[in-house]
């Protein structure tokens, strides 16, 4: 039986499709170029601020703001409070939770604007989207690291950082020393960690005595 035909992609999975940077794609979609959603499930909505009373229940895909995209792509996350209604002119704020916390992998692009869009601007694609590979347990694409099919999202510096302790941890020596890896990507800090903070990779960066640094993608 045939893989089903998706109506939705992922911020990587777009990049490949483009052969394109998946910081192209955040351009575009930063600059209003093309629209992304995110999934919600049993919240409230009103179209009005503050109106509990109008609200309805509701589950499935929103629209999110270019202004929150924006804010998002430089900070890793972003806490919104309302969507863009399908009309696309007006406002749905959230009442039930007031707000929600989204980040990089929680973005979607539906087919039916991808198609759009590389039609209104003559872009080349390619014909099959492609799918992660179900048998690697880990992948590194651009800014976009995949371990057992979850998705790590980086800034460029820690996108450098990444791709030397991925490639290490593919070797057979997978231990790096940190300061090294500080210096090959220009960074100015003198703690590697410093760069992780807060970040869901962290738990996957291990250390060892002298300064020594491992990625642990099993």
């Amino acid at each position: 039986m045939p893989f089903p035909i998706k109506n939705y992609f992922y911020l990587n999975e777009v990049s490949n499709r483009w052969h394109r940077s998946v910081k192209d794609v955040e351009y575009c979609i930063e600059n209003g170029l093309i629209p992304v959603y995110i999934k919600v499930f049993s919240v409230k909505l009103s179209t009005k601020e503050q109106a509990p009373r109008n609200s309805v229940t509701y589950s499935g895909c929103k629209c999110i703001s270019p202004d929150d995209c924006h804010f998002l792509f430089r900070h890793h996350k972003q806490a919104i409070n309302k969507f863009i209604s399908d009309d696309g002119q007006t406002e749905e704020f959230l009442i039930q939770p007031q707000k929600i916390i989204i980040k990089r992998i929680d973005l979607m692009i539906f087919l039916k604007d991808l198609q759009c869009f590389e039609k209104t601007h003559q872009l080349s694609y390619e014909e099959e989207l492609p799918l992660f590979d179900t048998n690697k347990q880990s992948e590194l694409s651009d800014n976009v690291l995949t371990i057992h099919k979850t998705h790590f999202c980086f800034g460029p510096l820690q996108a450098r950082i990444i791709k030397i302790l991925y490639q290490a941890a593919l070797s057979d020596n997978p231990w790096v020393l940190g300061k090294n890896i500080l210096f090959d990507c220009g960074a100015r800090t003198q703690h590697l960690m410093d760069l992780f903070k807060s970040h869901p990779i962290s738990e996957r960066i291990l250390y060892k005595a002298k300064g020594y640094y491992r990625l642990n993608i099993d």
